[in-house]
Order: C-alpha cells, then sequence, then structure tokens
C-alpha cells in the first residue's frame, strides 16, 4: 500500500492541486485516479463504524499537503465501495485555514467529496471557517461576522442532505441533527457551528428532550484543550467577545445538551492538541460523558494520512477508537491514541 500512495502523492504534486480558480480542473478524476487501495483488514463485520477527521485547514491550505487530503478520502471511498461497514464521517471544523480564501473552500470540497459521494458526511464550522477582524494595528482582533462562514455553500453533500432531521435555519447546515443507525439504533448526530449562539443550544436542546427513545453525539469545535482538560477559557468567547457578539462556551455547551440528558452519549470536538478523552465529566444522572478530542492541523503534511474510527461492536454499548494511517494500513500507536467507553 506504501508504494500506490507515493506514486499516488507523486502525481498529485505535480498536477498541482492548490492553485487557480473555481473553474479548475477538480482534485479528483474517478477516471484516473488510484485504485490500487486494498480491503483494510482491521474492519470486524460484526461491527459499525463512524469515520472522524480532525481539523484539515494545514491539509487545504498548503499545497504538499493536499495529496495527503486526497490520498485519505480515497482510502475512505475504496473501504466504502468494498463494503466496509463505515455508517458516516464527521469533521471536527477549521475546514479551511483562512475562510476569506475561497480557494481553501474548493480544496476542502474537492477533497471531502471523493469520499462524501458515497458516505454520509458531517461537518461543522471551526474558528477558521470565519472572517478574522483587524484592529487599528492591523493584528487579528476576532470574529465580526457570524454570518462570513462559507459551510452551507461548499459542505453540503447530497447523502448527507438526505439525513438532516433537524435545522435550526433552513437552507443552511450551518446547525444540523443528522439522522445516524448503529445496529438499527438511531444514534444521531447534532452537529453545532464554533461558539453555537445561546439560541442555538436552545434549539438544540428542546430537539434532545423531544427525542428520549433517541442517542445523541454532539459535534462542535471546540471542548477540550490539548491536554485533555476541559475548556474554561474559551476561544470563542476571545474571537466573538471581542465584537459583542452572542456565543456559548464549551461549559455552557456541556451544561445545557450533555448535562440534563442521560440519552447524550458522547461530544467529539478538534481545534486543540491532537488526540484526548476525558471522562471526567458527569451528567445529572451521575454518569461520565466522554468527550473525545481529534486534531489533525499540527501532524506531519496537515495529518499524514491518518483517520480516526469509532468502532461499535455489536450487542454491547461499548465504543473502541483508534487512530489508521491510511498510508500503511498501520494502526497508530502511541499515548493517548485509542480509547474505549461504555453507554447506556
Amino acid at each position: 500500500m506504501r508504494s500506490s500512495f507515493f506514486a499516488l502523492l507523486l502525481l498529485l504534486i505535480c498536477c498541482g492541486c492548490s492553485t487557480g480558480s473555481d473553474e479548475q480542473r477538480a482534485l479528483y478524476d474517478p477516471q484516473t485516479s488510484n485504485r490500487s487501495t486494498p480491503t483494510w483488514s482491521g474492519f470486524n463485520n460484526d461491527c459499525e463504524y463512524l469515520a472522524v477527521m480532525g481539523d484539515v485547514q494545514t491539509y487545504v491550505s498548503i499545497r504538499a499537503n493536499i495529496p495527503y487530503f486526497v490520498s485519505t478520502m480515497e482510502w475512505v471511498r475504496n473501504q466504502v465501495k468494498r463494503g466496509a461497514p463505515l455508517k458516516a464521517m464527521l469533521f471536527v471544523g477549521d475546514l479551511t485555514d483562512n475562510n476569506a480564501d475561497r480557494q481553501q473552500w474548493i480544496n476542502c470540497r474537492d477533497c471531502m467529496n471523493i469520499a462524501a459521494d458515497v458516505l454520509p458526511t458531517v461537518t461543522v464550522s471551526g474558528n477558521h471557517d470565519f472572517d478574522w477582524s483587524r484592529d487599528t494595528q492591523g493584528v487579528y482582533s476576532g470574529i465580526s461576522d457570524r454570518n462570513s462562514c462559507h459551510l452551507s455553500e461548499y459542505a453540503d453533500t447530497r447523502l448527507f442532505h438526505k439525513r438532516i432531521v433537524d435545522t435550526f435555519t433552513p437552507d443552511s447546515i450551518d446547525n444540523v441533527v443528522f439522522s445516524n443507525e448503529i445496529h438499527g439504533e438511531r444514534i444521531d448526530i447534532v452537529a453545532l457551528e464554533f461558539g453555537p449562539r445561546p439560541e442555538v443550544l436552545e434549539w438544540a436542546e428542546r430537539h434532545i428532550r423531544l427525542h428520549p427513545d433517541r442517542r445523541f453525539i454532539i459535534l462542535t469545535h471546540e471542548l477540550l484543550n490539548a491536554d485533555g482538560s476541559f475548556v474554561t477559557s474559551a476561544y470563542s468567547t476571545q474571537q466573538f467577545g471581542a465584537y459583542g457578539l452572542p456565543h456559548s462556551t464549551p461549559e455552557q455547551v456541556f451544561q445545557t445538551l450533555a448535562y440534563p440528558h442521560k440519552n447524550v452519549i458522547a461530544m467529539l470536538c478538534g481545534h486543540n492538541g491532537f488526540s484526548r478523552m476525558n471522562t471526567t465529566r458527569r451528567n445529572s444522572s451521575g454518569v461520565s460523558v466522554p468527550i473525545v478530542l481529534f486534531n489533525l492541523q499540527y501532524q506531519l503534511n496537515g495529518g499524514d494520512g491518518m483517520i480516526e474510527l469509532w468502532e461499535f461492536p455489536k450487542d454491547t454499548r461499548t465504543v473502541n477508537i483508534k487512530i489508521v494511517d491510511t498510508k500503511t494500513g498501520d494502526i497508530v500507536e502511541g499515548e493517548d491514541t485509542a480509547f474505549s467507553f461504555t453507554y447506556r
């Protein structure tokens, strides 16, 4: 597998991947793309899986990194085509490094759609997916315009859209509930904007409260620090608070959505660090709510072909989390790269 990856890498770099206009050649051509990716032996047919992509901002903003993003999405596409039990793919935000650079959105869309054409793909906004304003000294000072994010324009894919069961704003995917089944049981994804506005949290809380028969995973950009501790000094406050824009902190997200509702089984974020899980926060029933962080932006080559898999074994309420190097098919070993939790 390693040789086929580097052949693809050389081809994509030679062709050019991150410059040009919106009319440029797509990053992926299904007629000529690599088809040598073997079936990954790590999938267990008695399990079902969610795939998670950390922050991809340094994939889409650096020309030399884009082939690693393309190759990862080809790996996902080819596994789905060969019958892998993947149910959905989740992106944790920061789809761009600079929201104002439309080429980065184009790069993200073209890469993501390699897999999103065959696997429902859920995205949320990160802090880099908004326009940043400058102070009088020319220094970036925060986010002054909530409406500057281009998520709905570039990330609203067909398979994803068919599974939306609730939206905060019609014709927008910034805040949605995504219908998802694991072994026939509804485990829906509540996908929320970076630093959700208070009214967005009220909407999400109402949906969770009105569906006690379903379980939920909360997906939003900022929840944990790099060391796995829960965020107490919120970057959302720094970014939106500088301009007096309504927002919520990670603590408010947890207290509004996870604490009162025992059917929230996990939370997922990016933004900081690399890979962590925090199990210290408990809901009103005293049950731990695991919070998982996965972020690619600080890794070699923008992410180096890594993807996180959430494995749900049949007839258990257990989730096993691992990181796969899609270049080699190896499980990534190291501190804080594998976790397990149970849910009720």
